[in-house]
């Protein structure tokens, strides 16, 4: 109904915010799923058996597949909790209907756990995602100093104070969790129950949003689901109050569970709530085609097909993988890692995969002691490869995040810059530069404007 779909506006935006092409897309595809499922298998059961094929797909896509799990666990609680203390502390009893159908879902639920463990890793994938969670929590420190999605998003309001409500990112966000606490609150007041399996849920995910920036989207997607839900409760509750006093609103013929007030009818059949809806929705798609909202938010998702310009260094990563050139690489940007890795591997390989998730933290401080020297123009990182016995590397450091980097290794003696674009710059140590008969280049090309 209408005014769902008022709900879901901010909840698009925040998923919008973290919308890249990643695997991540599928995570919450099938996080979705499983809310779908969870929602509708108290009134068909059939469904619960969708879980563990969704899982088997799941844990070989993403390491996010834990989520499935948590909605599982969310909802073993709520039937525990229900089938001891039902009909009291306003917790609906189970059903009948229900009690009849707990075998099959729990081994559904059972099957779907254990589907975690079909990969190629074992036991290994399986409990990979507890690496993950350590990485923004335990070890939060480290990483988001940075990594700005292992941030939390009281570090952005504390340095941005009330300003960080105009990027729209994070006030969508805000908004979402509003929206979602004051379901919660009105469902209450109108029914007098609580749902466990929705209070929960929206905790477990709260406590995620809470913890880092980048499960701002799984956050936004659970939280309006949950609210969407306890509105439609809420304004049945309504309903039924009005009718049992004879004044039951004349738009709204029958308690349906997605029944939701939609307000006046208006031009051309639509209800007045309907006409602010579509409104809201052209002026977003304006904003988003005109490049405004490119420009009010982050200012790195502009409107149109193919790549950023100027922003990914595929001639560089091609330059540094031909015959000749070191089996190793330094890239500054792990995004610009994935690139160089995308053309040259296997055969070649790069300090740190761009995958956040695969690395250690000895792996990322090693690199960031690299960076650091490179940055004073000193020597001493090459000891981190020579010390081993292995070749130098050769640096790739794009011209958009390695701009310090750069400065720094165009004055460190017997490194020479050998390619220069508008999106990078390759160095090599002078003798390997000087066996390939590879001269010095142009530098200015380095600081042009990119945009």
């Amino acid at each position: 109904m209408c005014s769902s779909d008022l709900c879901w506006i901010p909840a698009v935006i925040c998923i919008w915010g973290r919308g890249y092409e990643r695997p991540e897309m599928l995570s919450q595809l099938f996080l979705a799923i499983w809310l779908w499922v969870a929602f509708r298998v108290e009134r068909e059961p059939k469904w619960v058996w969708l879980l563990p094929v969704v899982q088997l797909v799941w844990v070989n896509c993403h390491a996010l597949f834990v989520l499935g799990l948590v909605v599982a666990g969310c909802g073993v609680a709520d039937w525990a909790l229900r089938l001891v203390w039902g009909g009291r502390f306003g917790l609906p009893p189970l059903s009948a209907a229900t009690l009849v159908t707990l075998k099959p879902r729990a081994l559904a639920g059972l099957l779907a756990m254990g589907a975690a463990l079909i990969n190629p890793y074992f036991e290994e994938g399986a409990l990979f995602p507890l690496t993950l969670y350590q990485k923004f929590t335990h070890e939060q420190a480290f990483y988001s100093r940075m990594i700005g999605e292992f941030q939390q998003p009281k570090v952005f309001v504390m340095a941005y104070d009330l300003r960080a409500f105009a990027n729209p990112y994070f006030a969508a966000e805000a908004l979402v969790a509003v929206l979602a606490i004051s379901s919660v609150i009105m469902q209450w007041r109108r029914t007098g129950r609580v749902h466990p399996f929705r209070l929960l849920l929206l905790g477990a995910f709260l406590h995620l949003a809470w913890e880092a920036a980048r499960n701002t989207n799984i956050f936004a997607l659970v939280a309006t689901t949950i609210a969407c839900a306890n509105f439609a409760e809420a304004w049945l509750a309504r309903s039924a109050g009005a009718l049992s006093t004879g004044s039951v609103p004349t738009n709204v013929p029958d308690a349906e569970p997605s029944a939701m007030p939609t307000g006046q009818i208006g031009w051309g059949g639509l209800t007045r709530l309907e006409m602010g809806v579509a409104g809201v929705l052209v002026a977003g798609a304006l904003l988003v085609v005109s490049g405004v909202w490119n420009r009010m938010a982050e200012g790195n998702k502009p409107f149109g097909l193919g790549e950023a310009r100027n922003w990914f260094i595929h001639d560089a990563a091609r330059f540094a993988g031909r015959e000749g050139m070191p089996q190793l690489a330094v890239v500054n940007h792990v995004g610009q890692a994935a690139v160089y890795a995308y053309h040259n591997g296997p055969e070649r390989s790069v300090l740190m995969d761009g995958r956040l998730e695969v690395c250690t933290r000895k792996t990322f401080e090693m690199l960031y002691s690299v960076l650091g020297s490179m940055v004073a123009g000193r020597r001493e990182w090459e000891g981190l490869f020579t010390s081993s016995g292995a070749e130098l590397p050769v640096v790739i450091l794009d011209t958009h995040t390695s701009r310090q980097p750069l400065e720094g290794m165009l004055r460190t003696p017997g490194w020479r810059l050998v390619y220069a674009d508008r999106t990078a710059g390759v160095f090599l140590h002078e003798a390997r530069a000087d066996r390939l008969k590879l001269p010095a280049v142009d530098s200015k090309i380095l600081f042009e404007d990119t945009r």
